[in-house]
């Protein structure tokens, strides 16, 4: 980021007609919006705390996952027990009325 060099600003201003305290206050105030301007810029160090925070979440969250789809697999595979058994029952019943 550029600095602005107020001195040279307030001297060149002054140079070319303004008054000291005029070309001290548009400095100021060019200065100040210079500065308002870059408060909400991202640095690199921003950009890669937040890559690191995001591949970390994004771990996380494939974690999370990998939990969730053993734990569906784990249910269906119970669900399956239960058919065939109720399948098995409900062959020996018929098998034993229909015998």
């Amino acid at each position: 980021m550029t600095l602005l060099d107020t001195f040279r600003s307030v001297r060149k201003l002054r140079d070319n007609g303004a008054s000291e305290p005029l070309a001290e206050a548009i400095v100021e105030v060019a200065q100040d919006a210079a500065e308002a301007a870059t408060d909400d810029l991202a640095t690199k160090d921003h950009l890669a705390r937040l890559e690191t925070a995001t591949k970390t979440e994004f771990a996380e969250l494939k974690t999370v996952i990998a939990e969730f789809k053993n734990d569906i697999y784990r249910a269906l595979l119970i669900l399956a027990s239960f058919i065939v058994a109720t399948a098995g029952v409900s062959l020996a019943i018929a098998a034993f009325f229909f015998n």
